[in-house]
This record gives C-alpha cells, sequence and structure tokens, in this order.
C-alpha cells in the first residue's frame, strides 16, 4: 500500500469488496468488524506511472451504482489529494516518500477519516521500509488487532510471496527485501487471530501460467496452509491492473458466503468491473 494509490480504481474495488463482506452494503445481518494491515511502503516504490488511473470518478454512469456511497467519497478525496487543474497529478505533500515520511495530513488517512472502511474499522499503517525490523512490525501489528476484529484485510504493494515451479505455487517465507509482500508465516499466524475471515490482496504476474491458472494454484496452496474447514474464495478484479483478492472464511461461514454471493449479483460483477473465481 502506498498514499499514491488512494482513490484510483484499485482502491474502488477494493473497498467495494471490504464494505460488502463486512456487511455496510451487503446483508441484513450485524457488520463485521474491519482490521486492516496496510503493509504502508514509500511512495517512490514502483512505477512512474502507477497511482494515476484516476479518471474512471470522471464516469459515473460506469461505476457509480456499484456503490454511489464510496464513489462519491473517493470524488471528494480526489479533489484534497490532486491539483485542481489536474486530477492526474496528486500532491506531493499528500504523499509519505522514504526521506519524508512524517507528513502532516497523508492520503490514506482520509480513507480513514470519512468512515469508507467502518466507523469501528481498526487499521495498522506502521510503515514497512526494507530496513524495518519486520518481526518488531509484526508484532506491532498483532498487538493492535489480533481477537479484535471479525474481518482482516492484509493489503501489500504486491501480494503473496509466491514461487511457481511444477505446475504448483509455492508460499515463501520472511525475506529483507520483502517489504511488498506477505510472507507465509504472516498468512498462517494471522489465520489463528480469531477473525472469522481473512482478505489477501494479490496482484497477479507474467509467470504460473495465465491469470486463472496463478490463482487456483495459489488458492492451492492457501489450502495447504490454512486451518482444517478454512473456505477459500477469490474475486478477481478486472479494471486497473490484474489482481485478485483471496477470502479465506474461517466462521460465520453462511453470513459471509451469502454476502459473496450477493455481491456476485450486483452491479460489481454484472459491469463486469469483478469476476468471480
Amino acid at each position: 500500500m502506498q498514499d499514491r494509490y488512494v482513490a484510483d480504481v484499485g482502491d474502488f474495488g477494493k473497498y467495494g469488496l471490504l464494505r460488502c463482506i463486512a456487511g455496510m452494503t451487503c446483508g441484513n445481518e450485524k457488520p463485521l468488524r474491519l482490521g486492516v494491515i496496510w503493509y504502508l511502503t514509500p511512495s517512490c516504490l514502483g512505477n512512474a506511472n502507477d497511482g494515476k488511473h484516476l479518471s474512471y470518478l470522471d464516469h459515473p454512469q460506469q461505476f457509480e451504482d456499484c456503490d454511489k456511497d464510496l464513489f462519491c467519497k473517493l470524488q471528494t478525496i480526489r479533489e484534497e489529494i490532486t491539483l485542481p487543474n489536474d486530477h492526474n497529478v496528486r500532491r506531493k505533500e499528500c504523499m509519505r516518500m522514504e526521506k519524508n515520511f512524517n507528513i502532516d495530513k497523508p492520503a490514506l488517512e482520509r480513507i480513514h477519516n470519512s468512515k469508507i472502511l467502518g466507523k469501528g474499522a481498526l487499521v495498522f499503517d506502521a510503515p514497512l521500509h526494507a530496513d524495518t525490523d519486520r518481526a518488531n512490525w509484526w508484532e506491532k501489528a498483532r498487538e493492535k488487532l489480533k481477537g479484535k476484529c471479525d474481518l482482516l484485510f492484509l493489503d501489500p504493494d504486491n501480494g503473496l510471496r509466491v514461487r511457481y515451479e511444477n505446475n504448483n505455487a509455492e508460499l515463501l517465507g520472511r525475506d529483507r527485501s520483502g517489504q511488498k509482500h506477505i510472507s507465509k508465516e504472516e498468512i498462517c499466524e494471522v489465520l489463528k487471530w480469531g477473525a472469522s475471515a481473512v482478505v489477501i490482496y494479490h496482484h497477479l504476474g507474467r509467470h504460473g501460467g495465465d491469470h486463472d491458472n496463478q490463482i487456483r494454484l495459489i488458492s492451492g496452496s492457501l489450502k495447504k496452509v490454512a486451518p482444517k474447514g478454512t473456505a477459500i474464495r477469490a474475486l478477481r478484479y478486472r479494471r486497473g491492473s490484474s489482481r485478485v483478492f483471496f477470502v479465506l472464511i474461517r466462521k460465520q461461514h453462511e453470513i459471509i458466503q451469502s454476502r459473496i454471493d450477493c455481491f456476485k449479483r450486483s452491479f460489481w460483477v454484472e459491469n463486469k468491473h469483478f469476476q468471480v473465481v
């Protein structure tokens, strides 16, 4: 996660899915309390064009019906974090950089303040640099979120650390240079924190075959490390870069599955923004 991705088309899909599973837009049952680990890295990491996919906010006829409240709030946030004469150029003072991480009003803070994630959401946004003590960083995340949330979302820049070989996807462990990924150890541990479900972001790549095959292989690997009885669902987002959200359901299977079914019948899927794999 980086400040320069805030409000882009990837954010729209991410928050739309989380809001549905949490019960803010899908289902009549009591909403689930959401917890988020941002895996927050400096905005200088990545490609120069990253985070510029904001023009979807000029096309409400294509996107607004999915989640009007979310769409309108992201429009407002875009106004605050981009230049007034060019909404594709972000204000530098809103982005935390490698040499300037302590700024007054970072872009991501506006997501928290907007209540997009729900009034009681808990977020862990300690910076994650290449030289961060990863074990200590993870311990602080555990202290903030363990046992306190019904739904957990893990949002790294690139997703899972995976190695494809012989038509298998091997989940890899911690690595000093892996601040943009989730490690195998963190997946195994977070599934024991008491949440009903864990949602993991993953950026689909060029290895492991086509994207459907990558999703199939990773789902199989997640199944191997997850506690017995864990159900795994995959939802592929098709706007901007190709990415997938793995939903690992531990408890309240019927409620969460019914919300995913509701999502499948919504404009998100009807308008082909999402594909349920």
